[in-house]
């Protein structure tokens, strides 16, 4: 009796987190970014910025992916990819990782997919609240992508992006980790305001991605 009661205890939580949403109208559009359709385009480095890389210096820098200017992370790991990608899925634990990071809730799963509602505050963009739609690697591909779960209101305008974990050129026992996130905000910002943000997220996942990882 007493397991029953709690397994109709956990379903009620789960129908009421999902219900939550339920009634929320859509998001005002499917997308003004650009998203990444398939794998992402590998990041070229010059023979200087590999060298940096071996080194363990983090590199930035843009991609152009259909005339849209992307930043991009570039960083090493000590440590396997799988346990890479243990922590990049591990959602309930970003607002103990991440600054700007204050709530997540995985609501809903399917095979290969994650939606994950998170809320932030960012000291350049105030508070603020989106869905994501994750399509993570089940298996052993080397890339995962996101965009906005355009079924419910973020207050984010959009907002893509990619992780990729390759094993390290000279030792499988570490990775090299690529990151990429675009974002637009619905208020008007300046431009240099933008770039801090997302300069600023590529900074922390450089940070909480390495010690998490090397952690495990």
């Amino acid at each position: 009796m007493t397991e029953l009661r709690l397994r109709l205890s956990v379903c009620a939580f789960f129908c009421l987190s999902q219900s939550s949403f339920a009634n929320q109208p859509a998001h005002e559009h499917n997308g003004s970014l650009t998203p990444y359709v398939g794998e992402p385009e590998v990041v070229v480095l010059s023979d200087k910025e590999e060298k940096r890389l071996l080194k363990g210096k983090a590199i930035f820098k843009n991609q152009i992916i259909k005339k849209e200017k992307r930043a991009v992370a570039i960083f090493q790991v000590k440590a396997k990819p799988a346990t890479v990608w243990s922590v990049i899925k591990d959602f309930k634990n970003y607002p103990a990782w991440i600054e700007d990071v204050k709530n997540t809730e995985v609501y809903k799963q399917e095979q290969g997919h994650l939606y994950v509602r998170f809320d932030a505050e960012n000291r350049y963009a105030g508070k603020s609240t989106w869905f994501a739609k994750h399509n993570y690697p089940v298996d052993n591909r080397e890339w995962g992508t996101w965009v906005l779960d355009y079924d419910f209101p973020s207050d984010l305008d959009d907002s893509v992006g990619y992780w990729r974990v390759t094993p390290h050129p000279d030792n499988a026992e570490e990775s090299t980790v690529t990151y990429s996130a675009s974002l637009k905000l619905k208020q008007k910002v300046p431009a240099f305001i933008l770039r801090l943000i997302i300069k600023s997220r590529l900074k922390q996942a450089t940070h909480w991605v390495k010690k998490q990882a090397e952690s495990r």
